[in-house]
């Protein structure tokens, strides 16, 4: 799913502040 994530967000920057929010969160 982080995979998915990414690629949502190279498509979506506005997205890229979610997506380290939810990856931090995952990492940890």
């Amino acid at each position: 799913q982080a995979v998915r994530y990414a690629e949502i967000v190279m498509k979506r920057p506005s997205q890229e502040k979610f997506l380290l929010g939810w990856i931090r969160r995952a990492i940890s």
